[in-house]
């Protein structure tokens, strides 16, 4: 994800490898988690460069690239409008509810399960001008 100002100078996935690249270190719990390398090489453009700023939360990379400071790799419901290349990376994280022992069958926390269900549900509206690869099969 890019400011418009970057987007308008990132013609292509090349152009990345001049962009200032952010990293996020919260996305280090999940198991196949997807970063830069993962990227660059499912572009097809070999490793990115190194030594770009770091990020313990989304948030902060999120912000410091809406300010136009750099690139941040983000979820796709995020980036409906602010990801100008068609190639992304599939990751299968999975979202939890976590509630003590018996509460799920509360009427409200069913409707807040239920809801949860039905958002996840309507991100695929998101991905239909996107090409997604999975991690498995990006040559590492």
């Amino acid at each position: 994800m890019m400011s418009p100002e970057m987007a308008e100078k990132c013609q292509s996935s090349r152009d990345m490898h001049n962009a200032t690249l952010l990293h996020q270190d919260d996305f280090l719990f999940i198991k196949q988690t997807s970063n830069w390398g993962t990227w660059f090489l499912a572009q097809g453009l070999g490793l990115p460069p190194e030594g770009r700023p770091r990020f313990s939360q989304s948030d902060h990379a999120l912000d410091s690239a809406i300010a136009g400071t750099g690139v941040v790799l983000g979820r796709d419901t995020l980036a409906e409008r602010a990801a100008p290349f068609p190639l992304a990376i599939a990751v299968t994280a999975r979202y939890r509810v976590v509630c003590p022992e018996g509460a799920e069958n509360r009427p409200q926390i069913k409707a807040f399960i239920k809801w949860v269900q039905k958002e996840v549900e309507n991100m695929h509206q998101y991905r239909t001008d996107r090409r997604f690869i999975a991690q498995k099969d990006i040559s590492l």
